[in-house]
């Protein structure tokens, strides 16, 4: 409470005269924002921002200012009372940014004077917010997806004073979701037996859709060999496929074998996260037939 002379001479005494309270000038800012994208390649996120810059004191301020991720917005004069929102209501440039993590928590900070030329300089800044929202649903959730396919055929080859069967297979490792797969390999398992016979290192397979999504495991090119559906008697096996020499088989009747053995692929994705085409221990396994004179039927 502010209280005045009635006079200026020395003998006056106080009198119980309140004065007018003065305006206080004071500014308030809030934000929020969400992550929209993340980079397939696991390099980072991308956000959007927003958020509201008000006038709760009694008086006009000027030169409003709001600064959010090192972008600046010019947001001009505010009377008492008065809100504007960032960017919409304000000159600036877009309000998005990129983060290596998901959610990233940051803040916003605003300033005003109380005279166009300058005067007093107002300033707040909003408690640290976190971006866990995700616009469109699911934007920032990679989801990679790895499959595995294999076709092979059999063949006699003379191996030493022997005739032996031989298997020739081959192909292909998918990525069928929105993230890269780095370090995919694809394992072999001969005769379908439990172990772990050969190794085929693939690289990085990008999200499907894209020119490498798609790979042939045994000649690590966007496309398989076609195999030979009946290879003649000794007949090498074609240029990019792998083969192997069984060590059993299965009776199919009537007097036909089957050879069976299983593929699996696994990597990591962009992120650090392991995928697998299937749990350990399991794959897709193909099935190979010898029949008498030669010539197999399409089903066992």
């Amino acid at each position: 409470m502010l209280e005045t002379r009635s006079s200026q001479e020395p003998s006056a005494v106080l009198k119980d005269f309140v004065l007018g309270g003065f305006p206080e000038c004071h500014i308030s800012l809030t934000k929020g924002c969400q992550c929209t994208a993340f980079h397939p390649d696991g390099s980072g996120f991308d956000y959007a921002f927003s958020g509201t810059v008000t006038n709760d004191g009694g008086g006009t301020v000027f030169n409003v200012t709001v600064t959010d991720q090192g972008n600046a917005y010019s947001c001009g004069t505010l009377n008492a009372g008065q809100s504007k929102n960032f960017p919409a209501d304000c000159t600036g440039p877009a309000n998005t940014f990129s983060a290596t993590t998901f959610p990233t928590t940051n803040q916003a900070s605003a300033t005003a004077t109380t005279d166009p030329s300058g005067g007093t300089t107002l300033s707040a800044t909003t408690n640290p917010v976190t971006c866990s929202a995700q616009n469109p649903l699911g934007a920032c959730t990679p989801s990679p997806q790895l499959t595995v396919d294999k076709i092979c055929v059999t063949a006699l080859q003379l191996l030493g004073t022997n005739v032996v069967v031989r298997v020739d297979y081959t192909g292909q490792v998918h990525n069928g979701g929105n993230v890269n797969i780095n370090s995919v390999q694809v394992t072999e398992d001969d005769n379908a037996d439990g172990s772990l016979d050969r190794t085929f290192s693939v690289g990085t397979l990008t999200p499907s859709g894209t020119a490498g999504a798609d790979k042939c495991y045994t000649n690590n090119a966007a496309t398989c060999p076609a195999l030979i559906p009946v290879p003649a008697f000794n007949q090498p096996p074609v240029a990019g496929t792998a083969s192997y020499f069984p060590s059993t088989g299965t009776p199919v009747d009537p007097g036909r074998v089957q050879f069976s053995d299983t593929v699996r692929a696994t990597g990591t994705d962009a992120f650090g996260r392991l995928v697998a085409s299937h749990p350990l221990g399991s794959g897709v396994t193909a099935h190979c037939l010898i029949c008498p004179f030669g010539a197999c039927p399409t089903a066992p």
